[in-house]
């Protein structure tokens, strides 16, 4: 398997390992904190992220995998952001008015406190399972 299309295909990991997780809370496996988060992350972020993730394929489409690792490095970040302003646009559309600054931004951090260390974890996890499946050169790194 080329890289870019390894590297495509771990950009659905946050919205398929939380829907693994459900079917093993559903099977009787010991559900702990790291789960009940994984959960939560699918059904808080599910909708903005496959936006999110859909329009990162389409731009990177055309991009070297080392493109794809660069943004990586950004995505937790930039999602971060792009989940505050859909969280805002939501409250927009429930009230009908714009929510205080303060509210706004509490719930940017608050949430970012969540979505930044999860997101870099499906990035280290990526990174990982890249490192293995090119150890026994089931994903290689041609163009």
């Amino acid at each position: 398997m080329r890289e870019v299309y390894y590297l495509r295909a771990c950009m659905a990991l946050p919205m398929v390992v939380p829907v693994l997780a459900i079917a093993s809370v559903r099977l009787g496996v010991d559900s702990g904190k790291l789960l009940s988060i994984l959960v939560w992350s699918l059904f808080v972020g599910g909708i903005p992220y496959a936006a999110f993730a859909i329009v990162s394929v389409i731009i990177m489409w055309n991009r070297p995998p080392i493109a794809y690792w660069r943004w990586a490095m950004l995505a937790p970040l930039a999602f971060s952001v792009i989940f505050s302003v859909a969280l805002t646009l939501a409250g927009v559309i429930e009230r009908g008015t714009l929510p205080p600054l303060d509210v706004i931004f509490g719930s940017g951090a608050y949430y970012s406190l969540v979505i930044v260390p999860v997101g870099y974890g499906y990035v280290g996890l990526t990174w990982l399972g890249y490192k293995l499946l090119s150890k026994f050169e089931i994903v290689n790194e041609a163009v």
